[in-house]
């Protein structure tokens, strides 16, 4: 590094740092008396150092005073391209004694830069034993899910959609938005009854989602049979989660039989019903019974009168359909 204030680019032993009015610092005022602190100008707008590309960040540390008074506050940022930055935190700096600054930034990205900007303050900032580590890790990104089966999807065919049933979904840790994805036979919504789709987008906020009811149903216009398929929630890291939707479509079956007791010979006292296939003729209380009668040529069952104080209780019972 110049022993004259620079700005521009200077390559060091870990690569090009860009600068702007910074200046070489003598032994005698660096951190433990030996080596070369740098010193970056007071009264300078946008006075600052910067590392070279690195490929993840964990802690930033190195020691920090002023030179002689006045003090200020710098900032570090972090840049992805080193055109944009990104404010990460600012610190206050006054007195002659190097003081440790160390900040976790934890960021994975495969490059990154680091500022130091100590922009117009009223003294000069020195800084020394300059280290930063390899990205740390952070919290594992959690998606949470109120229930992992939904039961009594269903709907007669022909007819649909089904009714509604829902679950809850909220986010912690995350990197991103949870993405919640309905199966190939059901659809998702936020809203009861309406605004039905086959995905939703829950957004992250300060890396977290709060509790957000998920509706579902059982799309319309399938043939009868059962529907089990699985709506998953997914946002990057987090390990997805899968809700189990258990729905039906009912058939209907049509019915093939009738009978128009055309063949029925009982009539007056004599019961219909040995000569009708299958059908029961039940006599549970008293002695009528259902014979057949006749009107403008067509056969039918009927049931006798009933004699004044007399109990009767008689069945005309089908075949099984």
């Amino acid at each position: 590094m110049a022993n004259t204030y620079t700005t521009g680019t200077q390559t060091l032993s870990t690569g090009d740092w860009t600068m702007v009015a910074v200046f070489q610092e003598a032994s005698s005022a660096s951190y433990g008396g030996t080596g070369h602190a740098a010193r970056i100008n007071d009264d300078v707008a946008g006075a600052q150092l910067t590392t070279p590309a690195l490929n993840t960040i964990g802690t930033v540390s190195f020691y920090y005073r002023e030179l002689n008074s006045g003090g200020g506050t710098f900032e570090l940022l972090k840049s992805y391209d080193g055109t944009n930055w990104i404010s990460v935190t600012t610190q206050a700096y006054a007195g002659n004694t190097f003081t440790l600054f160390t900040y976790d930034v934890n960021d994975n990205a495969s490059t990154v830069y680091i500022r130091i900007l100590s922009n117009d303050n009223a003294g000069h900032l020195i800084i020394d034993e300059y280290s930063v580590t390899n990205y740390a890790g952070g919290p594992t990104p959690q998606i949470i899910a109120s229930d992992n089966e939904l039961f009594g999807f269903s709907y007669i065919e022909g007819s649909g959609p089904s009714n509604e049933l829902s679950f809850t979904v909220e986010g912690t840790d995350l990197t991103d938005d949870i993405t919640v994805t309905a199966p190939t036979n059901y659809m998702v919504s936020l809203t009861m009854g309406s605004g039905y789709s086959s995905a939703l987008v829950l957004a992250e906020s300060a890396g977290s989602v709060s509790t957000t009811t998920i509706y579902a149903r059982l799309n319309a216009g399938l043939s009868g049979g059962f529907y089990n398929e699985d709506i998953t929630a997914t946002s990057s890291g987090a390990t997805d989660k899968t809700v189990t939707c258990n729905g039906k479509v009912l058939t209907v079956q049509s019915l093939d039989y009738s009978e128009d007791f055309e063949t029925a010979s009982g009539t007056g006292s004599t019961p219909i019903g040995a000569d009708l296939v299958n059908w029961t003729n039940l006599e549970t209380t008293g002695n009528v019974s259902w014979t057949s009668s006749s009107f403008s040529g067509n056969t039918y069952a009927s049931m006798s009168s009933f004699g004044s104080g007399e109990a009767n209780i008689s069945w005309l019972i089908s075949p099984p359909l």
